[in-house]
């Protein structure tokens, strides 16, 4: 319980901050990037596995996104997408710690992606619900597992939008060996979004490059 507190002490310090060392957390509709720690780190050993978890912003880009993956040299690509699924609340698709505990037991891969968060906003009262929901995820991964995490955009509800973002970033700053997607600012600006939350194929083939593009940065 201590260390938990510790964590998320530490998370909501650094999420008060407009500016903290290695995190930028842009104004909203300028589409400046999220930058976690600058580049990826680069781990020990090779990846040559991905695991995506997402929900339905995910679903649409599936086809492309696997295909985009695979076309970076990874041997095995995951992706287990569904509508609805949030972070940690179970709903009829499971949730993200499921998804997880599942991915661990069959053999965990060299590297985790994670896009949920959208169904989230708006369902906890302040950064520390938010801090406590995403800390939930990190600490069901593997601890020295190399992490992306896809940052998200509302349009109908840009503060939350930008809290849970804020929040995630000053998490992941915390876990370390961990980078931000930032699908937030290619879709913040507009024109990606067809009913504020999910894209146009245009917004779809969009989120694949943002996706690939975090994951290719940890292969080096």
């Amino acid at each position: 319980m201590g260390v938990l507190l510790g964590l998320l002490l530490a998370v909501v310090a650094v999420g008060c901050s407009g500016e903290r060392e290695g995190v930028t957390v842009p104004p909203y509709g300028r589409g400046n990037p999220v930058q976690v720690a600058g580049r990826a780190p680069r781990p020990v050993d090779p990846i040559a596995s991905v695991a995506v978890i997402g929900d339905s912003i995910t679903v649409g880009a599936e086809a492309d996104l696997d295909a985009s993956l695979r076309a970076l040299g990874l041997q095995q690509v995951s992706i287990a997408a569904a509508d609805g699924r949030r972070m940690t609340v179970p709903g009829d698709v499971g949730s993200g710690l499921e998804l997880i505990d599942l991915l661990v037991a069959a053999g965990a891969p060299d590297l985790w992606v994670v896009t949920l968060g959208t169904n989230d906003i708006g369902q906890y009262a302040d950064a520390v619900e938010y801090a406590m929901a995403i800390n939930d995820v990190l600490v069901r991964l593997p601890t020295d597992a190399p992490l992306v995490w896809v940052n998200t955009w509302v349009e109908f509800e840009p503060d939350q939008s930008q809290e849970l973002d804020q929040t995630l970033a000053a998490s992941l700053r915390v876990r370390g060996q961990a980078t931000v997607a930032d699908w937030a600012a290619a879709a913040s600006p507009g024109g990606l979004l067809r009913d504020g939350v999910h894209p146009t194929p245009g917004g779809q083939a969009r989120f694949v490059e943002v996706v690939t593009d975090a994951v290719s940065a940890w292969m080096g």
